[in-house]
């Protein structure tokens, strides 16, 4: 039949046998590819993660303290006074304020050191009572004008000393003595490679007396690090003499961290 046919004819009738024998070819593969992704898409989850589950696996927490000296405190201090009119008992305030403000200036203290914390005028009343024991209206007495005062320093062995100047220059309130850090983020860091280290002491202890040893970590959880509120130190006004420093004492700062890890257990 074909040798029937012209040049020309026999040349389409050859594209056409040669074109048909490739489409049905990349059928043919299109079709095995469909099979493989739908067997693979069928097969159970466990067969792809099966490594993954199982792991066996130990998880511990650790807890680290770090203490470390505090180099940083503030000192709450004041004036107190009283007046029989407002003007009167704020004149009074304000004068000591400033012989104590200028006190610490002296000694070298600079103004982003100190710091209003509190001030406030209140009047005073008595409430008498008559011959039967009834209260009265009450009667005006006076005002008193509380000007409170934080000073920040980071020279500790002179906190004492400057209790006593500021008691000299005229304060008669002592507050609270707050210790604490200046960058607490450095105790906590060492805090946390403290914690690491007691979960990896106790996790190796425990794989170590079951016959195995700790591989790879799988997951790091970080507990609650505690940087404490600034330690304090109460002290009164009264029971300084201002012929010598008062005694301070600063102690330590505790910072706390934790952490929780686990680890891969392999054969030894």
């Amino acid at each position: 039949m074909i040798q029937s046919l012209s040049w020309v004819h026999k040349v389409c009738y050859v594209y056409h046998l040669i074109l048909g024998g490739f489409m049905t070819s990349l059928f043919y593969s299109l079709h095995i590819i469909c099979l493989c992704i739908i067997f693979l898409a069928s097969a159970p989850p466990t067969a792809l993660t099966q490594e993954s589950t199982s792991l066996s696996r130990i998880t511990m927490t650790g807890v680290g303290i770090n203490q470390t000296p505090p180099d940083m405190a503030q000192l709450s201090t004041g004036v107190e006074t009283r007046g029989k009119t407002a003007r009167e008992a704020t004149r009074a305030n304000s004068e000591a304020m400033q012989a104590v403000i200028k006190a610490l200036k002296d000694a070298g203290l600079e103004d982003k050191q100190l710091k209003t914390s509190q001030f406030s005028l209140v009047p005073e009343y008595i409430y008498p009572r008559d011959q039967n024991g009834q209260s009265g209206p009450p009667k005006l007495t006076g005002y008193r004008v509380s000007n409170q005062l934080t000073i920040t320093i980071d020279e500790l062995q002179s906190l004492g000393t400057l209790l006593d100047m500021v008691i000299t220059a005229g304060a008669n309130q002592v507050g609270t003595i707050r210790f604490g850090l200046k960058d607490p983020s450095k105790a906590a860091d060492t805090a946390r490679q403290k914690a690491a280290a007691d979960a990896s002491r106790k996790a190796r202890l425990y794989a170590e007396a079951t016959g195995m040893a700790l591989g790879r970590v799988l997951s790091i959880t970080e507990g609650a690090v505690g940087v404490p509120a600034s330690s304090r130190a109460r002290a009164e006004a009264l029971a300084f003499q201002a012929a010598d420093a008062v005694p301070i004492v600063s102690g330590q700062e505790s910072v706390r961290a934790s952490a929780t890890i686990t680890w891969e257990l392999i054969s030894k």
